[in-house]
């Protein structure tokens, strides 16, 4: 298997992961309605086993989340940590531009430690990632979000 795939499996967990422990569910909970061994789901979460199509549907159905959502948000997480992005949100620039965006970036400056920074990073993808997930809007007109329980 490429690394490319093992990536991809390993990012797919984590996003499992996120949504599972979000909905407050526990891998047993999750593994008894696929009809499966908690210690398959787990596998499927840290992307040692790989997915079926027809097993990704199922979890997505069981955490009450949009399969292709989860895709997009699979990637975008592999884009930008692959330095992919291939464009600012206009809602990033605004952040940069404003004083806490300059604070937070000050603040990074100071580190020098790589580990540190890419740990960060990890969190706060992952906490933008779960917070996006939790947000849909009402309509397309961009009125008041509705946050899913």
């Amino acid at each position: 298997m490429s690394e490319d795939a093992k990536e991809f499996d390993r990012e797919l967990g984590e996003l499992l992961q996120l949504h599972r422990t979000a909905r407050g569910l526990s891998t047993e909970d999750v593994a008894k309605e696929l009809g499966l061994l908690s210690m398959q789901v787990e596998r499927y979460e840290t992307g040692s086993n790989r997915l079926s199509v027809f097993r990704y549907c199922a979890i997505m159905s069981i955490l009450r989340e949009d399969p292709a959502g989860v895709l997009d948000q699979l990637r975008e997480r592999m884009s930008i940590a692959d330095g992919q992005t291939g464009h600012v949100d206009r809602s990033g620039i605004e952040f940069m531009a404003s004083n806490r965006g300059r604070k937070v970036i000050n603040a990074l400056a100071m580190c020098d430690e790589p580990e540190v920074l890419d740990a960060l990073a990890d969190l706060i993808l992952a906490i933008a990632v779960h917070t996006r997930a939790k947000v849909r809007f009402s309509d397309l007109s961009g009125s008041t979000p509705k946050i899913r329980s």
